[in-house]
């Protein structure tokens, strides 16, 4: 089973006065860390906008796969937990596309497609996420075709329930964030890993063309 390691990755920050202008399409991060070891927010939803103070954090990365030429069968992402995290929160990754490959910029915190939005994963649950050891998602059919059409694929990692489905967000009174480690961790085993089965080789015909098969001693020959 091949491993993949990200090219980059990153952890947005954005803060804004109504749950719109923190997060709806067209907002730009306020920043964006792309050397982060550990991020107890690698995933934040703050929604106090009856107080006028929003906050989302959300977690990016870019896998090369140039090298895959045929679909994987199945492949996952282990992202590696730290910190606290809200057993209510909910968490999802799906697909980003990078103003320029190989690089994350502010402008990346609005690189997928939230009216129509292509899932990369599965959905995993804070009540489930291990704090202290590797978190497992499976790739979806999508994930696994951009794996073979294109060059690189990019993910944006988002809390479920408001910041994936903007149409529940904005309730004011949201608060949840989860922990991840990132490919700078000092420590490889705690960097994001993308995993994938390669498909079975394709056996073609064998043409004996006249001569015979025996079995011998439990051995096939050719005459």
């Amino acid at each position: 089973m091949p491993d993949l390691s990200p090219t980059i990755d990153g952890v947005f920050f954005k803060i804004g006065s109504t749950w719109a202008n923190a997060g709806d399409d067209g907002v730009t991060a306020n920043s964006v860390n792309t050397s982060f070891t550990a991020d107890a927010s690698f995933l934040l939803s703050i929604d106090f906008s009856s107080f006028g103070a929003v906050q989302i954090e959300r977690g990016v990365m870019e896998f090369n796969t140039s090298g895959i030429t045929e679909t994987p069968t199945s492949a996952t992402i282990k992202l590696h937990g730290t910190g606290t995290t809200d057993t209510a929160i909910k968490i999802i990754g799906v697909e980003a596309s990078f103003a320029t490959d190989g690089a994350i910029v502010a402008g990346d915190f609005d690189s997928w497609n939230e009216a129509s939005p292509v899932n990369y994963t599965d959905v995993l649950n804070g009540s489930d996420w291990n704090n202290d050891a590797y978190n497992t998602f499976t790739l979806t059919d999508a994930a696994k075709a951009a794996m073979v059409s294109q060059d690189v694929i990019q993910i944006i990692w988002l809390e479920h329930d408001n910041d994936y489905d903007r149409t529940s967000a904005g309730s004011g009174n949201v608060d949840l964030n989860l922990g991840a480690c990132g490919r700078s961790n000092s420590d490889a085993s705690k960097r994001p890993v993308l995993s994938y089965v390669e498909p079975p080789p394709t056996l073609g015909s064998v043409k004996l063309n006249g001569a015979k098969i025996q079995i011998v001693s439990g051995k096939f020959l050719i005459d």
